[in-house]
């Protein structure tokens, strides 16, 4: 069935694996966002913007994959684990909250490297 291949991605984490599948999820998270927020701000150009992440989420989305499903997208995860429903609506929060978190300390690490790089040039 083809309804059923669409939606098959979505992970159920069993009760000991969410905190790994939290941890990766933030980490490649964080890691995604840092190179969208540096090259955003330092190179002008959009095709070496588009490159740059486009290449940061193919190898973090085959190294972590296979870990924990790797969505970086919570909307395309969202409406499978609404289509799926059941348990898998029950880690829906590992996938939203791991990718907020991680791009919240991007966003933080960004300003702090920005700030402590002002100070030095000075």
């Amino acid at each position: 069935m083809v309804m059923k291949k669409q939606v098959l991605y979505t992970n159920v984490f069993p009760a000991a694996s969410w905190k790994i599948a939290f941890f990766v999820e933030a980490l490649f998270s964080f890691m995604l966002a840092l190179v969208y927020l540096v090259n955003y701000f330092s190179v002008k150009t959009k095709a070496s913007i588009a490159m740059a992440v486009g290449l940061s989420f193919f190898v973090i989305e085959v190294f972590s994959n296979d870990i924990n499903g790797s969505s970086f997208h919570f909307i395309k995860t969202l409406v499978a684990a609404l289509f799926k429903g059941g348990e898998a609506l029950n880690g829906i929060w590992v996938y939203i909250g791991a990718g907020v978190a991680g791009a919240l300390m991007a966003a933080l690490v960004y300003v702090a490297f920005a700030k402590l790089q002002k100070t030095i040039k000075k």
